[in-house]
């Protein structure tokens, strides 16, 4: 791949291509920072075999490198819209061509783990169900390796996030496990904890026994409000980012043992 400053544009070619190309313009919201949108071009063309393959995306000469590098840390796919059985990594963010025919698909990236249809059925299988802006559930995913907990009036649900971003603990889940969670939260609102596992380890007192040490790694922890209204034929979705300072307080307010040791966690 490489990177290429035109006079209209910034391109990231992942090969060369001098046939015919088509591109969509789209925006992709920032995995990372849930106010921000990218304007990208996604430059595909179609193989002998007919298949669609994408070689570049395009930005706009004033994007900056942390925007160009969201954008490259996901895969990308032009998949036939009828084409459901294809297997792909979790999907993140989809769009449909204006005829129709045609469907873009920004992925993680990592092994296919379930086809378009079994994603799309655990994703948004709960009928009515709808984000007002991001899917909070794809803002989650980027922070792996770590444990998700959501808590909603049904109860709590904790599962594993990999590094690759993929919900479960083994490929087949992803689906089920992200259908569940939205369930919880779509049932009267809730809020959502992220443990995010960092490279960096501490000494800290064993629980069992506080004369002795262990190496342990850093957590980062995130969490988010979820609010859910029910306007009968829909349920509308909507969250917010917690502070620090709102973290420390809900530990403090709801948790048996308080605060956790801010030795190996850290409130982001």
């Amino acid at each position: 791949m490489r990177i290429v400053e035109y006079e209209d544009c910034i391109a990231a070619e992942f090969y060369p291509w001098r046939g015919e190309e088509n591109r969509l313009d789209l925006v992709l919201p920032h995995p990372d920072e849930p106010d921000t949108v990218i304007p990208i071009g996604v430059c595909w063309h179609r193989t002998r075999r007919g298949r669609c393959k994408v070689h570049a995306l395009t930005f706009h000469p004033d994007v900056s490198e942390k925007e160009i590098a969201a954008a490259l840390a996901l895969r990308w796919h032009v998949l036939p819209a009828k084409d459901r059985r294809r297997k792909l990594p979790p999907i993140l963010f989809s769009w449909e061509l204006e005829d129709g025919r045609l469907r873009v698909y920004a992925t993680l990236r990592g092994e296919a783990v379930a086809s378009v249809a079994e994603q799309e059925e655990g994703r948004d299988g709960l009928a009515g169900v709808v984000w007002e802006g991001e899917d909070l559930f794809a803002v989650i995913r980027p922070l792996g390796p770590g444990i998700c907990t959501v808590a909603g009036e049904d109860g709590v649900f904790d599962f594993d996030v990999a590094a690759d971003g993929r919900f479960g603990r083994s490929p087949g889940e992803d689906a089920l496990v992200c259908a569940r969670s939205v369930a919880l939260v779509a049932s009267g609102g809730g809020g959502v904890i992220m443990r995010t596992f960092l490279d960096e380890r501490v000494l800290v007192p064993r629980e069992d026994d506080p004369g002795q040490t262990v190496l342990v790694p850093v957590k980062e922890i995130r969490g988010f409000a979820v609010q859910a209204r029910d306007l009968g034929s829909e349920v509308r979705l909507s969250w917010k980012k917690l502070s620090p300072e709102e973290l420390r307080e809900m530990h403090l307010l709801g948790s048996p043992g308080g605060l956790p040791d801010e030795r190996d966690h850290r409130f982001a």
